[in-house]
This record gives structure tokens, sequence and C-alpha cells, in this order.
């Protein structure tokens, strides 16, 4: 494959991404970015993570982790735990609400979805699957 195409597939991919977040978002409590949608998510897959695990995920600094935290802490969306053996670790879980609008999110996303990928062929939603899995199991190593 060349670079060209490479450059035009990413381009591809993120602007999928973009445009199921503008079509529907992560609300509830309010609007919050992309940044902080996906980090909600990661909160909820792995139950409760560290400040050193979410600035790990998101690729910065543990301070700046402490301020993307700190807006979800402020909205409601995620709790602070300190660790019961080690007072110094703080460990993020998500709350109620949190979890709330992880669940409309997802609904919303797939009645979005769902009259797109309805209009495929059995061999394009396949070929579409296998593609995505792909690409999630090559960046998840």
């Amino acid at each position: 494959m060349t670079r060209e195409k490479t450059e035009q597939l990413a381009e591809l991919i993120v602007n999928v991404g973009r445009l199921i977040h503008k079509q529907t978002g992560c609300f509830g409590v309010g609007n919050i970015s992309m940044l902080r949608c996906r980090l909600l998510q990661f909160i909820s897959d792995k139950g409760d993570p560290s400040m050193k695990d979410v600035a790990a995920y998101l690729g910065v600094a543990p301070p700046t982790a402490t301020v993307i935290v700190r807006r979800l802490v402020a909205s409601g969306l995620i709790a602070r735990k300190l660790r019961k053996e080690d007072g110094r670790v703080v460990r993020v879980a998500v709350t109620a609400p949190g979890k709330k609008m992880i669940v409309n999110t997802h609904k919303k996303i797939v009645g979005k979805l769902h009259p797109l990928l309805d209009g495929l062929t059995k061999k394009e939603t396949a070929a579409l699957g296998a593609v995505l899995n792909k690409i999630i199991a090559h960046y998840e190593r």
C-alpha cells in the first residue's frame, strides 16, 4: 500500500470517529469532549484504574491526566478513590451518572448506525467487521 493511500484511509478512520461522536456525543450531564468520553469508557472497562493507568492510556504526563480527570470528577461522572493499602495511590471509578451516560451514548450510537449498517450487504458487513477487528487487534497489542 502506498503512503498516500495509507494517509487517505487514516483520514477516513479519523473522520468516521469524529462524525460518530458529533452525531451521538456523550450527553446526559452536559456535553463532554471526545477525549473525556473515551476516557470515561476506559475507566468503566478497567474498573478502577490508577491515575498512572489513566495517564498511560491518554499518552500524557500524570499532571495532565489529573487536569482531565478533574473535569470528569467535577461533572459527577467519575469519582476519585484512595487505595486503602497506600493512600498516595489515587484510583478513579465511574459513578452512577457516568454509567448512565455510557449506556445512553451506546444506545444512541447503535440507533444512529443501525440504518447505515442495515443497508450493507452481508459481504460488506463481514468485510467491515474484519477490517475493524484487525485495526483493534493491532493497537491492543
